[in-house]
């Protein structure tokens, strides 16, 4: 075998388990995410994140919905969802965590989700949204 053939080999193999892969070595997941492969090791996404702030008995809330689905062909169970306010800087100013509105998620099954922050800090101006257990690609809106 050539070096040209085994390095090919090696590649593939890099690519197919690269689940496995980042679950040994949890720092290899900016590295496949830079090429375009990135790892979601939890099988569960957030998508169709909004945001919008509405005021509610002379109060000011802050009001979030999205998707969680199910990624996998089997259940999964749901984590809390973790939200946080970030400032100009990107600095974090508040933290606040809600229930998934489902504990459990069937193969390939969606769900929606709401959660509300009262008065949230005015200088809040970048929102983060991610599962509560160490989820590597969170999303930002």
């Amino acid at each position: 075998m050539t070096t040209a053939t085994a390095g090919v080999l090696l590649m593939a193999f890099c690519i197919i388990k690269r689940d496995a892969m980042v679950r040994t070595a949890p720092s290899l997941a900016g590295a496949y995410a830079a090429i375009g492969l990135p790892v979601n090791l939890q099988g569960l996404q957030l998508r169709d994140i909004k945001s919008r702030f509405t005021v509610e008995a002379s109060q000011r809330v802050l009001a979030v919905e999205g998707e969680i689905k199910n990624l996998r062909d089997h259940a999964r169970s749901v984590p809390d969802i973790e939200l946080s306010l970030r400032d100009d800087d990107g600095r974090e100013i508040y933290r606040w965590s809600t229930p998934a509105p489902k504990a459990n998620l069937d193969q390939s099954e969606a769900i929606q989700f709401r959660a509300r922050l009262i008065s949230p800090p005015e200088k809040g101006k970048t929102l983060r949204v991610h599962f509560a257990q160490n989820d590597p690609t969170p999303a930002e809106r």
